[in-house]
């Protein structure tokens, strides 16, 4: 079964975020592994509860919640509605749509991670050189020795290229994905 975060929460979908915020800290108090003397059924509510929270509480995956929530809603009548078959390739390509956008919402922390991981190398490595230049202009006009900071230069460009291949990485694996379901709906058609 489906998680609604707003039923886990007991809360309408007009629910603002003072409210969200409250209904969590009550729950959490409730149900948190360190007040329920281990009891599994209350930590696995816990769960359920922070969870919940983690999407309501961040307004893009509220929003896509809420899409993804109504496109449910609107499957399921196509479903029961006669005129309609959930084997048509309209269905499955609505699904398809769908799963995608889950697939790009999932990856979307670990695109993160990657980008800020590619973006603190290159601070490293920037910040590297540019000591090592100033370094450099400071020793020129004084005629005296100058430093060169390989090793944040050095651990910079490695971060760098880490965080650009796993970026890089994380994206052919959605493309391929994608491609792949788009060639299942083609050799439907």
């Amino acid at each position: 079964m489906k998680l609604d975060p707003y039923k886990t929460l007991n809360l309408q979908k007009e629910a603002t975020q003072d409210e969200i915020r409250f209904a969590f800290r009550s729950m959490a108090k409730e149900t948190h592994p360190d007040m329920n003397g281990g009891n599994e059924a209350l930590t696995e509510k816990f769960r359920e509860v922070a969870e919940a929270y983690a999407i309501l509480s961040n307004p893009s995956k509220k929003a896509l919640y809420d899409n993804l929530a109504k496109d449910d809603k609107n499957k399921e009548e196509e479903v029961f509605n006669a005129s309609s078959s959930p084997f048509n390739v309209d269905y499955r390509v609505r699904i398809i749509e769908q799963y995608i956008q889950n697939l790009h919402f999932e990856v979307s922390g670990y695109k993160d991670e990657a980008r800020n991981q590619l973006l603190k190398g290159l601070g490293w490595l920037g910040g590297g050189a540019a000591i090592s230049l100033f370094s450099y202009s400071q020793a020129a006009q004084s005629g005296g020795t100058y430093f060169v900071f390989y090793g944040a230069i050095i651990f910079g460009g490695i971060q760098a290229l880490i965080g650009f291949y796993n970026y890089m990485e994380i994206n052919s694996h959605v493309q391929k994905v994608e491609k792949l379901l788009w060639e299942e709906i083609d050799s439907m058609t």
